[in-house]
């Protein structure tokens, strides 16, 4: 792994022809066989099973309007992979393809597929605690290695989410060696798609990018209220490891977080102990401010697709993951 790749010609020709014909509304009506795998904030994730495009996952990243964004963006996120790696990441293989469709460019990170039972987020409830407890602390060590590696010259930030993680155990393979002195080495991270780097304190990726995902009646207040907090939380241990338990709510795995929180205050007292320790209350509070403010982001994304498509007889560029609990 840590390859960057290079899709061959037939390959890329493929991809803008998919992007070409995409229907926002039905995109796995598409050429190629396309099968959306997940969703993100300003993505949807797609694989194929054409022979030319197979073996890879492909992000569609619709937020930029001009060429000098995308490179702009394509020179931070390949800094962003080199210096994960540099830290001691292990990262599937990627790269990234841009393609027109009419006027407007449309970026799609490219990346290695491994196996979807590999995802920490779904080896919750298939693998022993022991085993998850061992998996959670590798997180850690790799989340805390890497912050604490952060100066003045040049900071990351991590998306610490288990579904940004891919482990070596599985069901027919439980039972990992515990990494104490090390980054991450059993896990894979997968999601670079938010390069969140400081350079000279200043952050890299333009914000004002990914707030046009943003419905255009709350652009205002996020920028005034959200934005900042979003932009700083992933450099912050303790909210990093405070939005990694939060998501057990939403995994169904409420069950964990007493353990999750009690490891969690284990490790900050051994390793960053001006940390203040984490408690219950904070974490569900945490959780249930972020999955209202998601369900009225959703909500309102939706509204607007509905007036750009039906009302205003625009086209809408993004698509919008279908409804689901938090």
């Amino acid at each position: 792994m840590n390859r960057e790749i290079k899709l061959k010609r037939a390959a890329r020709g493929k991809l803008a022809a998919f992007e070409s014909s995409l229907n926002v509304l039905r995109p796995e009506d598409g050429p190629f066989s396309p099968k959306i795998i997940g969703y993100g904030e300003i993505s949807t994730v797609f694989t194929f099973s054409d022979p030319d495009l197979k073996g890879y996952a492909y992000k569609r990243m619709a937020v930029f309007r001009t060429d000098i964004e995308i490179n702009k963006y394509t020179k931070n996120y390949l800094k962003y992979n080199s210096e994960l790696i540099r830290r001691g990441f292990s990262l599937p293989d990627y790269g990234l393809v841009n393609v027109q469709s009419g006027n407007q460019s449309v970026l799609y990170l490219v990346q290695q597929v491994l196996p979807s039972e590999s995802i920490v987020h779904r080896l919750l409830h298939r693998v022993p605690d022991p085993d998850l407890a061992t998996i959670f602390e590798q997180i850690l060590i790799g989340i805390h290695t890497t912050l604490k590696k952060n100066t003045h010259s040049i900071a990351l930030g991590i998306d610490g989410q288990l579904s940004n993680w891919a482990s070596a155990v599985s069901p027919g393979n439980s039972g990992i060696k515990r990494q104490k002195h090390s980054a991450a080495t059993q896990l894979a991270y997968l999601d670079t798609s938010l390069p969140l780097m400081k350079i000279g304190n200043v952050e890299q990726t333009d914000p004002e990018l990914f707030l046009r995902i943003c419905p255009a009646l709350f652009r205002s207040l996020i920028r005034l209220f959200f934005l900042e907090d979003v932009m700083t939380r992933y450099y912050d241990f303790r909210k990093v490891t405070m939005d990694i338990i939060a998501n057990l709510y939403k995994e169904k795995r409420a069950d964990l977080i007493p353990h999750f929180i009690l490891q969690a205050n284990t490790f900050f007292q051994a390793h960053a102990p001006l940390i203040q320790p984490l408690n219950p209350a904070e974490i569900r509070a945490y959780y249930r401010q972020d999955a209202l403010i998601w369900k009225v982001f959703l909500f309102s994304r939706r509204l607007e697709q509905k007036i750009q498509l039906h009302l205003l007889k625009r086209k809408y560029p993004m698509i919008l993951p279908p409804p689901f609990k938090r």
